[in-house]
């Protein structure tokens, strides 16, 4: 029999395709795929899935115990909005965001001194997106050993956004009141329809009967703080929900190709060529000039990110990092993602956005969230 697989909203087929052959490769007792669910590497990203007996690290995938961490402070919006220029240039100063640092301000943390890392004894073999998932079984030592290794992970995960709440709490001078804090891409030992298993939740975070999560939005939308329900259809879907609003184009297809160039070596000179191409190319204006080596973007996006950021600016908003995959036409509208997930949520508060700080991610691989 087919492992019984949950689908909310308009998802892609390939990605409901991913999670069936995920659910049915590992015995899994049931499957599930949010609204915001598009093609990841072989699980599908919005994809939960439920396995007795297996742990699966490409369903966890790399980015372990992504998440997000929301805090009410003691200061309002109008006591800082006159300041917010200095406070987010702080806030990019101070804290590390992406890949590279741009400051050695030391942390302490208890986690840091449990981290060993022990070498499973090979590198991971990145193929194809639609390969079947990675399945160790869970009475295995190497499965336990990944289980512990994941768990450290998910707590270096929380020990670094609490960090950086602290960090920019110190720097607003306030408290915070009231906080949330959850995250995905991990998996958890849950007991469902009578079964103890290990759900993979690859994009989507657990949503039980209470519990609190924050569910951002894009750079220029309103996020939510939501709770799950108690119901027939939330139990379908593993008790998971959404962690975004999923995108509709790749990193690549939003803000195009970064790669080696041949540029000309005159000062404002526009003219490039792939540096594969630079053997016979001469710049038109400056025949006699030098190409040079250099990094920039050798196939243009679909989303012109100046526009954004002067949409941003009309409504107020103070941007810092970002580039154009993570603009508001990349992705899904969050209000018809959260709709689509019906009863198996309770929507508490909205968040709009005043300064947003992010990091851009042309170096990442197109569906890696």
């Amino acid at each position: 029999m087919p492992t019984p697989i949950t689908v909310y909203g308009d998802v892609d087929q390939r990605a409901v395709s991913q999670l069936q052959r995920c659910a049915e490769a590992g015995d899994a007792i049931r499957g599930a795929l949010c609204a915001d669910g598009h093609v990841g590497y072989s699980q599908p990203i919005g994809g939960a899935v439920a396995y007795p007996d297996h742990i699966s690290p490409s369903g966890v995938g790399y980015d372990i115990a992504c998440g997000n961490k929301a805090a009410r402070t003691n200061v309002r919006a109008e006591d800082v909005r006159g300041d917010l220029p200095r406070i987010m240039d702080e806030i990019f100063e101070r804290i590390s965001l992406g890949i590279g640092r741009r400051n050695d301000e030391p942390v302490d943390h208890e986690v840091l001194d449990a981290i060993k890392r022990a070498e499973f004894g090979e590198h991971a073999v990145e193929r194809e997106m639609d390969s079947p998932p990675v399945l160790l079984p869970t009475d295995s030592e190497l499965g336990q050993s990944y289980i512990a290794a994941m768990s450290l992970a998910g707590e270096y995960a929380y020990a670094g956004r609490d960090t950086v709440v602290d960090r920019v709490l110190e720097m607003l001078g306030a408290q915070s009141t009231y906080a949330v804090h959850n995250h995905h891409n991990f998996a958890w030992l849950e007991e469902h329809f009578g079964t103890r298993a290990w759900v993979i939740r690859k994009g989507c975070t657990p949503a039980f009967p209470g519990q609190e999560g924050f569910v951002g939005a894009t750079m220029g939308e309103p996020s939510v703080i939501l709770r799950g329900a108690d119901s027939d259809a939330a139990r379908e879907l593993l008790y998971s929900t959404v962690h975004g609003a999923g995108r509709v184009m790749s990193r690549t297809q939003a803000a195009g190709k970064m790669g080696t160039r041949a540029e000309c070596s005159v000062r404002d000179c526009d003219f490039w060529v792939r540096w594969n191409q630079r053997e016979h190319a001469r710049c038109p204006d400056h025949p006699e000039a030098r190409l040079m080596k250099r990094r920039g973007r050798i196939k243009a996006g679909r989303i012109d990110f100046a526009q954004v950021r002067s949409e941003l600016t009309t409504k107020g908003i103070e941007l810092r990092g970002g580039a154009a995959d993570e603009a508001p036409d990349a992705y899904k509208r969050l209000d018809q993602v959260l709709a689509a997930h019906g009863d198996t949520i309770e929507i508490l508060h909205r968040l709009t956005p005043i300064g947003v700080a992010m990091a851009g991610a042309d170096t990442f691989d197109p569906y890696k969230d």
